[in-house]
């Protein structure tokens, strides 16, 4: 709830320094420049757009629509799974994935558009249908509360990652957008299908969260790590194992990267060591 004046900042901020002139169309929808008609002023929708000579003459409030301010779906898919529930930073990678969503969620509604998609984790899928106005980003952001707020009994075998990477490809309308994000530690065969068909239908950005000492250890040593009550230590010999567990995730972003290309994605990374992670794909939205 608090980060809508910080997505209504940004919003404006990157109005502010965008140089896309008019007439141009940029990966995501703006403002257009044509006007069609006027409606009455609805909780919600921007007040620099008021028709004031409308206004005055019915006496009531009333808004100027344009033609590229239909509303259109943005989804999003987020992951918040046992294995996104790490962090030696500021915040777990669930927390970072769960408000860079809200920031989105708050920023697509206040452009105009709908917001819905699904909250992922081991066991469970919920999915959210588009819903306009402030309606639409309550209820995603509660349904990210719940989600960050359930306790693991025990360490889960499998994940919905996938199956909702595939639920998510087959329900994007085309002209639509669509943000991912997550560690992407479980993408598989058919998860990488389905954002390759998801980028051929919508605009896909791929947020990959991951956290400082995922990609990299600062030295050789014990690392001791605990889990719904179960302990494990990662143990760096030397320099040469410190230099493979790094080429492990440098391998895993370079993945990422070519199934990015390949869906015609933008890929971004999410740092949990990093205060300006979460405004990342929020800076993305018109």
């Amino acid at each position: 709830m608090a980060l809508r004046a910080r997505s209504r900042q940004i919003g404006r901020q990157r109005t502010a320094e965008s140089t896309v002139s008019a007439g141009a169309r940029s990966a995501f929808r703006g403002r257009g420049v044509d006007f069609e008609t006027s409606r009455p002023y609805e909780i919600g929708d921007d007040v620099r757009a008021i028709d004031w000579r409308v206004t005055a003459r019915r006496g009531t409030a009333h808004t100027k629509v344009f033609k590229e301010e239909r509303e259109r779906p943005v989804l999003l898919l987020v992951d918040v799974s046992a294995a996104m529930t790490f962090g030696t930073r500021r915040m777990f990678k669930s927390v970072l994935a769960a408000r860079a969503a809200a920031l989105l969620a708050w920023g697509t509604v206040d452009s105009g558009d709908r917001v819905g998609g699904l909250v992922v984790n081991d066991t469970h899928i919920e999915r959210l249908a588009p819903r306009s106005r402030s309606e639409g980003a309550l209820i995603f952001c509660t349904a990210l509360a719940r989600h960050q707020t359930r306790e693991y009994g025990s360490a889960p075998a499998t994940t919905k990652f996938n199956e909702a990477l595939i639920h998510l490809a087959q329900h994007t309308t085309a002209g639509g957008a669509a943000f991912v994000l997550s560690d992407f530690r479980t993408l598989d065969e058919d998860g990488i299908h389905a954002l390759t068909r998801l980028g051929q239908r919508s605009e896909l950005i791929m947020g990959v969260v991951y956290d400082p000492l995922e990609a990299a250890i600062p030295k050789a040593g014990d690392y001791l790590f605990s889990f719904a009550g179960q302990r494990r230590v990662l143990r760096i010999r030397n320099e040469q194992e410190r230099d493979t567990y790094q080429a492990r995730f440098s391998a895993h972003l370079g993945q990422l990267a070519r199934v990015s290309t390949a869906a015609s994605s933008r890929l971004l990374t999410l740092n949990t060591g990093d205060a300006g992670a979460e405004a990342a794909p929020r800076a993305l939205l018109r």
